[in-house]
């Protein structure tokens, strides 16, 4: 049986183990109560990116 040699130092042990499906990228924003009614660019914004946009509103 062959040994295996070490991981390079320069890997971190989630890089090495590799395989799997990578989650899904999200970015949050915060955007002002005045602003999150603009329905019109938001849904340009999925429309153009594909990318699925939640709000939560923000307790002032």
């Amino acid at each position: 049986m062959d040994s295996l040699s070490p991981m390079p130092a320069y890997l971190t042990e989630s890089e090495a183990e590799g395989g799997g499906v990578p989650a899904p990228e999200q970015i949050e924003i915060k955007v002002p109560k005045n602003k999150v009614d603009l329905r019109n660019t938001i849904k340009n914004v999925r429309k153009k990116s594909r990318a699925r946009i939640q709000l939560i509103p923000l307790e002032e």
